[in-house]
């Protein structure tokens, strides 16, 4: 099984109050239940 989704980021708390951007995530599951994931983020701080 392979799957991918995207977090869209529109502030957060401290240094981050500001921040906005996206997180992206493309994983896959084999027949055992293993998991591998990457993730890659684009975040501006204004």
């Amino acid at each position: 099984m392979i799957g991918a989704v995207i977090w869209k980021v529109d502030g957060g708390e401290g240094q981050f109050e500001k921040a906005s951007g996206y997180i992206t995530s493309n994983f896959s599951v084999n027949a055992e239940g293993d998991v591998v994931d990457y993730h890659m983020g684009s975040i501006f701080l204004a």
